[in-house]
């Protein structure tokens, strides 16, 4: 409390969290050949290339071409966030308190999926244009993405008093990545990069950065209405939320 009238609180904080593994992280490459074969086989009467007699057979499993292979980065580090906030609080009325924050996120080592063996642009064929063209595509699981946050919070909190009590929140921020899916896709976003070799690339707005964000809520209470035994204390409440659309990615086919 900076102040001798003991109405403004200034708060901070800082902190770093981290984010363990999943399962799915470590099952990922027990999908490689030959434990799980993808294949596609036809039912179609009258001579079906699958039935009960032969569907276990090993021969109908058997891994055939050009295989793709799934990987984890080797050396893999786990995620982690630091937090950090100042906060400005005041009490500007018997019953009305006003705050304005400073909130910061960034994460380090966020984990993605990847694509290591995509063909090098140019003409002709595909598995020619690969760095390893013994295989098809490599699926890597990585943690080597980052991402940073920043908002301006403001708040008005005006406590229950002569009937009524209402919050105001607004949120100015910004958040920028190298990824915002982990793995499967989220939002706008793609899975995978558009270019593995060059991961700074694909900095840019958040799938789920929302620039501006306002939301009220209020309760009103109908003090004539007290001795009423039927709407007596009965009370009107309601929440409305705002904001800014999210951006969206412009994706076109792949090689």
């Amino acid at each position: 409390r900076p102040f001798m009238d003991g109405k403004t609180v200034l708060r901070g904080g800082y902190g770093i969290f981290y984010s363990l593994s999943v399962g799915q992280m470590f099952t990922f490459q027990a999908q490689n050949p030959p434990r799980i074969v993808n294949d596609v086989f036809t039912a179609a009467f009258p001579s079906p290339s699958l039935t009960f007699e032969n569907a276990f057979e090993l021969g109908n499993l058997a891994p055939s071409g050009i295989v793709s292979v799934r990987a984890m980065e080797y050396n893999r580090r786990d995620p982690y966030i630091q937090q950090w906030d100042f906060t400005v609080q005041r009490q500007v009325a018997a019953n009305l308190v006003v705050e304005a924050a400073y909130v910061g996120t960034k994460g380090t080592k966020l984990p993605r999926s990847d694509i290591i063996n995509s063909p090098r642009p140019g003409a002709g064929a595909i598995q020619p244009r690969r760095p390893f063209q013994g295989f098809a595509t490599f699926f890597v699981r990585e943690a080597r993405m980052t991402s940073i946050y920043h908002a301006l919070q403001l708040k008005a909190d005006k406590r229950f008093s002569r009937s009524h009590s209402f919050l105001a929140s607004y949120t100015f921020s910004k958040s920028l990545d190298t990824g915002s899916a982990s793995f499967g896709g989220g939002g706008n976003s793609s899975d995978n990069a558009q270019d593995s070799d060059d991961i700074r690339a694909e900095r840019g707005r958040s799938a789920h950065d929302a620039r501006q964000v306002l939301t009220l809520s209020y309760i009103v209470e109908f003090p004539w209405l007290k001795r009423n035994p039927i709407v007596g204390g009965w009370q009107l409440a309601g929440i409305a939320a705002f904001r800014t659309g999210f951006s969206q990615s412009v994706m076109v086919g792949s090689d």
